[in-house]
């Protein structure tokens, strides 16, 4: 589904990203995994069109959308949870979730359509149902990223990329939100794409990971192997055999 050829992108001197390729299979949950600054947040905007590459290509079901504007990206189908959840806090919970459906409200015939989504989106996370009416900032961290979510459900991706959903957040949260997209993947099949700095979180949601360090892809393979990796184990799992 996704496809990201040989991926350089530079802030200025600065190389952020150097030669990463990766692969996203259709159905697939995947995790970038990777150390704070090691590059992850700029793939994920490169992906999206918000950091243009200096060289390599990203191609979205066969085709490449590395040059697209952000909201063409959107409209064909990748959405984007960003880290911090930045949802619009003046806005109330139902203006930011219809703001997630901006690309098809145009439309008249699907006005039943986006409806029933934000019924789907209410009932995956129930708490936000009864604060519909509450403006974003009032809600607590799990409750805005559950909002952040669901905001990018309501464009029907095919593909959705969460930056650090689990930044923040208590324990307890986390697993609520991580069952709910477990339950997405599971029931309909969405592809995700994860980045995390959270060893235990990353090897553990996916089935497939990818190592980033300073900006290169580094070791990747199946999550179960992964764990077992030494270096895996003593850098980022904290752990000794």
């Amino acid at each position: 589904m996704l496809e990201c050829d040989a991926l350089e992108v530079a802030y200025g001197r600065v190389i952020a990203l150097r030669d990463v390729s990766l692969r996203v299979q259709q159905g697939q949950v995947v995790s970038i995994l990777g150390a704070n600054g090691a590059g992850k947040t700029t793939l994920l905007r490169a992906i999206t069109g918000l950091e243009r590459p200096r060289r390599g290509r990203v191609l979205f079901e066969h085709r490449e959308i590395t040059h697209w504007e952000p909201a063409d990206i959107v409209h064909r189908g990748i959405s984007h949870v960003p880290s911090g959840r930045q949802v619009f806090g003046n806005m109330t919970v139902m203006e930011n979730l219809r703001l997630g459906a901006y690309i098809r409200t145009g439309d008249r015939r699907l006005a039943g359509d986006v409806a029933r989504d934000m019924d789907a989106v209410l009932e995956l996370f129930p708490v936000l149902r009864a604060r519909v009416r509450q403006a974003a900032r009032t809600l607590s961290g799990g409750e805005q990223q559950m909002l952040a979510i669901g905001r990018s459900l309501m464009a029907r991706p095919r593909l959705l990329l969460l930056d650090e959903p689990s930044l923040g957040l208590a324990p307890q949260v986390l697993e609520g939100i991580l069952g709910a997209l477990q339950r997405l993947n599971r029931e309909h099949g969405l592809t995700m794409l994860l980045v995390e700095q959270n060893a235990h979180l990353a090897l553990d949601f996916a089935t497939y990971a990818y190592v980033l360090e300073t900006g290169r892809i580094v070791q990747s393979g199946p999550t179960s192997q992964l764990k077992a990796s030494d270096v895996i184990v003593q850098i980022y799992l904290g752990l000794k055999h």
